[in-house]
This record gives structure tokens, sequence and C-alpha cells, in this order.
């Protein structure tokens, strides 16, 4: 009898026959045209010499959707070498290295379905570093460009013009190994130009230009302010504290006619009580005149270059060593010239307050906004009576039981020996009450201690004492030595009340002590503990600079200057 091979043998020959002769398998009726390929990518770019990986799928169309087809062999192709390399891992995966920048077509096809419909896709290789684009064309001092591109993230230095960009590293978004983009500060001076960025051993431009304005996003702003909300979306979402922050803006070149300009800011916050501290930072701040910076509220624009303050309106002007309480109330209190001006408020009478500047030069400066107190120094944090910057915040602590301060003869001294200058050039102020003794209106001599409570091996603080009349701002006497141990005595009248201010001159935090008595000399107060951090680093402010004669007894030549132009610009509101 006649055997026949088994029918699976026999359909493993036939399929070996039909492969050897160069003919495809099919699905019994030829449906092969009914399979489609589709490729994943792993990244639709690549770096040259990076790799990416492509992974190949098969699918047959059925009336109920794709099925997938499995164990299918793919071949793959890039449409040229030159540009990517492609490598088969079997198993419908491929990996594909760059080789030189451009555009290529990768292709794979089911190896053994002819009729099957085979899937294309197109990969950029890039350079590390490959800039797109930049929006906007036209930008002006103080704005921000978006640069879109490869690597975008990598640039540590951005060229425009004669300007180098400012990164806002937070605002990046795409991959971080491919395409993305990112925002940058224009600051003076840049020009208009083409964008020049460099990246670790890379750099990269665009041809197309850039147009850079003459002034910032701000001007002119002189007559009606610029107001800045402080409770709208923060600048960098990353940083909640943060309220504003520009580090860009330019005081343009002036008129040909002009020989000062204006800037001036309004900040808004709906809740008085919370703290801020604002930082001011300028090229050419000092006594050149060359930049006039004071922070007030209540001031209004009056007409004819005119601006007026209202009867409550505080004043810090420390890089014109000026301090001002409710109105045109001004006293000058020395400061070492730094290359910033920082106050903290809180507690306001006013929902707004101003930064309002003079300039005769161009130039650049920045603003910054943060919402809390600032530890500028993190051993010294505020004390019980912070924020009290301003006369308006002393008048809020001497209405609370907890740091009223009242003296007579006969009454124990008022000590408190945990005070701090907690930020650069701050002055705190405190008001007291010189109770009348046995009804009687009578003068007083009161005696007014101030000592550094920072240990000496690293004390580089310089403080100063000013006393003023609470009733009618006179001024009582200032104690301007050198150093924080300061002893000043006033003759005072009793039953009325008065402010003691107590100011940086170096720019150093510092924890002290104060001490306020009636008739009697104040008391050493307790030294201060020894503190493991050693000896400090570098040079004092103030022997580097020691204070003149002529400061020691009033106002110098410049501060009276200061003066004069600030009551030229701002008088009392009617």
């Amino acid at each position: 009898m006649r055997r026949f091979p088994r029918v699976s043998r026999l359909a493993a020959t036939a399929a070996f026959i039909a492969v050897g002769a160069g003919v495809t398998c099919s699905f019994p009726t030829d449906e092969s045209s009914q399979v489609f390929v589709t490729i994943t990518l792993s990244a639709p770019l690549v770096v040259q010499g990076a790799q990416i990986t492509a992974h190949a799928h098969a699918f047959r169309k059925t009336t109920s959707g794709p099925l997938a087809v499995n164990d299918v062999d793919f071949q793959w192709n890039v449409s040229d070498s030159n540009v990517a390399r492609i490598v088969n891992d079997g198993r419908g995966t491929a990996t594909i290295t760059g080789v030189n920048a451009g555009l290529v077509t990768v292709s794979a096809n089911a190896a053994v379905y002819a009729h099957s419909a085979g899937m294309d896709s197109v990969i950029r290789v890039s350079r590390a570093l490959e800039i797109d684009s930049i929006r906007p064309k036209n930008v002006l001092y103080g704005g921000r460009l978006t640069v879109y591109g490869v690597g975008i993230n990598s640039i540590f230095l951005a060229q425009l013009g004669s300007g180098t960009l400012i990164p806002d590293t937070f605002s990046f978004a795409g991959n971080r190994n491919g395409i993305g983009h990112m925002q940058f500060w224009v600051p003076f001076p840049a020009g208009t130009g083409q964008l020049v960025a460099f990246g670790p051993g890379v750099f990269a431009s665009v041809a197309e230009t850039t147009f850079v304005g003459d002034h910032d996003i701000y001007d002119p702003d002189d007559t009606i302010p610029t107001t800045i909300n402080l409770d709208s979306t923060t600048p960098i979402p990353q940083i909640q504290a943060l309220r504003f922050y520009n580090p860009a803006l330019y005081f343009k070149v002036l008129d040909r006619t002009a020989t000062y300009a204006i800037r001036w800011f309004n900040f808004q916050q709906a809740n008085t009580n919370q703290p801020e501290t604002f930082v001011f930072t300028t090229v050419g701040q000092g006594r050149d005149t060359s930049i006039f910076n004071i922070l007030t509220d209540s001031i209004y624009y009056t007409g004819g270059g005119g601006y007026s303050l209202g009867d409550s309106a505080w004043i810090i002007a420390p890089t014109q060593e000026i301090v001002g309480c409710k109105g045109l109330n001004t006293y000058f209190i020395p400061f070492a010239q730094g290359d910033s001006a920082v106050v903290e408020l809180g507690n306001q009478p006013n929902h707004t307050f101003a930064a309002f500047v003079e300039y005769t030069q161009p130039g650049p400066y920045a603003l910054r906004m943060v919402r809390g107190l600032v530890r500028f120094d993190p051993n010294v944090g505020p004390d019980r009576f912070s924020p009290n910057e301003i006369c308006n915040q002393a008048d809020a602590n001497f209405n609370k039981s907890a740091t009223n301060i009242s003296v007579n003869l006969g009454s124990l001294p008022f000590v408190d020996t945990t005070l701090t200058i907690d930020f650069p050039h701050a002055t705190d102020w405190y008001r007291f009450r010189m109770q009348p003794v046995n009804g009687s209106d009578l003068q007083d001599t009161v005696s007014i201690l101030t000592v550094s409570r920072t240990p000496a091996a690293k004390d580089t603080s310089d403080i100063d004492v000013t006393v003023l009349s609470a009733d009618d701002f006179s001024l009582y006497g200032q104690a301007l030595d050198s150093g924080s141990t300061e002893h000043l005595k006033v003759l005072l009248p009793t039953n009325h009340d008065y402010y003691v201010i107590v100011s940086d001159f170096a720019g150093a935090p510092v924890r002290y002590g104060l001490c306020i008595t009636v008739a009697t000399s104040c008391a050493a107060l307790p030294p201060p503990a020894t503190s493991p951090i050693g000896a400090a680093k570098g040079v004092p402010l103030r022997a580097m600079r020691a204070r003149s004669a002529i400061a020691r007894v009033g106002a110098p030549a410049a501060a009276q200057a200061a003066l004069d132009r600030l009551r030229r610009h701002l008088s009392r509101r009617p």
C-alpha cells in the first residue's frame, strides 16, 4: 500500500519550495494587501552620534477592526545613509544612529507579505544645539524672547548684539535631549542682530534678525505709573513667593532738552499686613546723583512735572540717605552705598506703595518683589517688632500692648537685647511715650544706648541712632559714631511721643540691644555669646570709608541737595 507524508510535513515542504523559488506567502485568498505596517519611534529626533529605537508592527484589516499579525520579520531602510544609519535588531526593532544633520526617511516592510502596505517615517538628525526660530521679532529691554530648537536647555551663553541675554531656566518646556523652548530676558546693551548661543562644546546661530528697541517695556511711566498687582500670576510659577521680577529693565537715553527723567511703579496688594521684600538694583547708585530712588505711598501726579504726597505718606530713600514720615518730614540718615536698595514692608497704611525714581543717565536696573521677610543672614532673622521699617509700622506696634514702649522718671528702663537688623540698610523705627510725673509736664534727659549683639570676631556692623518728635517731627538728636555702640542723651519734654530710629549704615545684618531710660544712664548690656563661626571674611565696609567730620554734625552737601531735589518734585497734597 502506498504511503503519503503527513499534511504538516507537506505544507512545510511546499512553503520551503515557494520561498526558494522567490514566491512570497499569502493568505489563502491572497489577502496580503490587507496587511499594513506601523512604526513607532522612541523620539522624533536623533542628535548626531546618538541613537533612537524604531518599532514596527503589522496588522490585518478585518471587518471588526485591525488585527495584529505576529511573528513577522521586517525589512528596514533609510533614504540617505550619510544622514542616518539603521540596524535591524530583529523582532520588529531597529536602532537608528544620527550621522549628519538633515532629514531622512526610514521605511519598514513586512518581509513575507508581498502586497502589504509598508510604512515611511521622517526623522530629523540634529546637531547637539540648533536654534529653529525666535519669537517675537521685535522686543524691548525687560521683555523676553522665546528660543525654539534642539538642546536649548543646554545654552549657558546667549548673545544678541552687544548684550548677553538672561535665561529663565524655569521656563524650559520640551525634551531636554531634543526639541524644546525656553525664554530669555533682554537686557541692555543687547541690540538688533542675530542671536548666537553657546552650549557645552557647541554653538548655534540664526540667520533671522531680532530687532531691539531703545527703551524698556514700561516706558513711559512718568505721569501715569506702571501698576503691578502682587496678587496676580507670579513671573516664575515654580517660585510662588516671587511676586515680581525683572532683571533687564533700562533707563533710556534722555531727550536732548531734558536734564532728568522719572520712572514710577505702583505695587498693589489686597492684604496690607502681608510682608513684602523689595529689592532695587542699578548701576550707578550712590552720591553721584545719577540715580535718585525712593519708596513711598500716597503719591500723585499734579501736572506740569509736579507730584504730591498724602499726609500719611512715608519715604524710604537709602541711596540718597533720606527717610521720611507722614508727608515731607524728611531726615538725613547716613548709609554706605551698595549695589542694591532693600526694603521690607508690612502693616502698611495703604494697599499701594510706589517706587519713584529720578535718573540723569541711561543704564540698566532690576526690580524684585518677594512675598515675606527675606533672611539675608541665616543667623539673623526678624525680631518681635518686625516689620518696623517706616513710622506707620512703629505706630502700629505702639498700639499693641506687647510692643508698647513707655518710660518716665523712676520707671524701669526699656531694655531689649533680642532686636535685629535683618536686612541691609534697614531703618528700625520705635515709638515710645515720655509719661509725665505727678501730672507735671517737665523736661527730662533720656538716655538711649545701642550695642551690637554679634560676637566681635565677626562683627562688621555699624548702626546709628536718631530721635524725632512724633508730634511735630522735630529732630532732637543723632548719634553717628563708627561701630554699633551708640550712646545718645537728649532733653525731651514729658507727656509726648517720640521715635527712635536705629539705622544700619554698613549694610550688615546684626543682632543688637536697645536701652531707653530717663534721668539715668543705661547700664551696660550683657555681652553676646561666643560664636563658633570664627573671624569674619573680608574687610568691613566701614573700615574702607571712614565717616567725615561733617557727617557727624549734620547732613553733608550731597544729602542736602538730595533733600532739595525731593522737595522740588514732591509737595504735600492739598
